[in-house]
């Protein structure tokens, strides 16, 4: 549970992360950032983006981590049409469910290697991309049913909402949208009697409306139907920058380190508003870093700010 009194932050860094060399120097840093409490690690045939070993060997027993298998879902769907939780094709959503089975063992032995429960969620995505498969909320809440019946223990299953398919523009994941996610997480918790909960990234929801006030209202929406479990803020621009193009989900940072960000202090402040009351697993920011090249230093200087900025908006 994230402390509302001294707050801490869980910190997406793998994708700011830096080269295999430079990851004990990197991970020293990340332990003096202010306010940190943990990692988001991703998760795609083992943890990326060094592997379980480079990670596993270098975690702190007191630092809280969360796992999302979100490159595993948009990589494979984006070339199998039937792939996905979501899917209501049997073949493509066992392989998905499999793949959720591989971050529950991970995270088994995420907790075996430092001697506690460490994980506090995991994040699935409602795949299949719906630019070429299709998903449906009666598939997504029969994986959930199945995920959610494992033995979690404290780690939290957590949706964690993507940018939808919506007319009118392209889109960058295309999976479910948030009612459809919501739905099918409120009849997964009725039939299994576990909670499972939905997280909203800024920067996401943000480009699938190509407005800053999507994130927001997002937020409101989880939170007011009692199921937000997580909050990340990552940016997303409406112009190109250094970072990539507009509309795309390259994890900028705050508009104090890039510009053409849209993630401002405030509209970080309002979001927090809005998911001031809910019972949050995790809260935090995912950034990148550019240069490719860029030193440690300059690395944790944009997370350092992006959490700054977090910590300046709640006021």
């Amino acid at each position: 549970m994230i402390s509302e009194t001294r707050p801490r932050h869980i910190v997406g860094a793998y994708a700011a992360s830096p080269a295999e060399a430079d990851q004990d120097e990197w991970f020293e840093a990340l332990a003096g950032l202010p306010g940190f409490a943990g990692l988001e690690m991703a998760y795609y045939d083992g943890l990326r983006p060094h592997g379980d070993e480079s990670v596993l060997s270098r975690l702190r027993p007191e630092w809280d981590l969360v796992l999302t298998g979100v490159p595993c879902a948009t990589t494979r769907s984006r070339t199998d049409a039937a792939y996905g939780i979501a899917s209501p094709v049997d073949e493509g959503r066992i392989a998905a469910v499999a793949d959720v089975r591989a971050m529950f063992e991970c995270a088994q032995r995420v907790h075996d290697r430092v001697g506690r429960a460490a994980v506090v969620a995991v994040e699935v995505q409602s795949a299949p991309n719906r630019v070429i498969g299709t998903g449906t909320t009666d598939a997504l809440a029969a994986s959930l049913t199945e995920i959610a019946r494992w033995e979690w223990g404290s780690t939290r299953v957590v949706v964690e909402h993507c940018d939808a398919l919506v007319p009118g523009h392209p889109s960058e994941k295309g999976f479910l949208s948030l009612e459809d996610e919501l739905a099918a997480v409120g009849r997964a918790a009725q039939a299994t009697g576990r909670p499972v909960g939905v997280s909203v990234n800024w920067g996401r929801s943000a480009l699938e409306g190509r407005s800053a006030a999507t994130a927001e209202a997002h937020v409101a929406l989880v939170a007011e139907a009692g199921l937000l479990a997580g909050l990340v803020f990552s940016g997303v621009s409406d112009r190109d920058t250094a970072y990539g193009s507009a509309w795309s989900d390259t994890h900028l940072p705050p508009d104090t380190v890039e510009p053409g960000s849209l993630l401002t202090e405030d509209a970080v402040a309002r979001c927090l508003k809005a998911a001031r009351s809910a019972d949050l697993a995790f809260c935090g920011i995912k950034m990148c870093a550019k240069p490719d090249t860029a030193p440690v230093a300059d690395r944790i200087g944009i997370l350092g700010e992006a959490l700054a900025v977090l910590d300046r908006a709640r006021g």
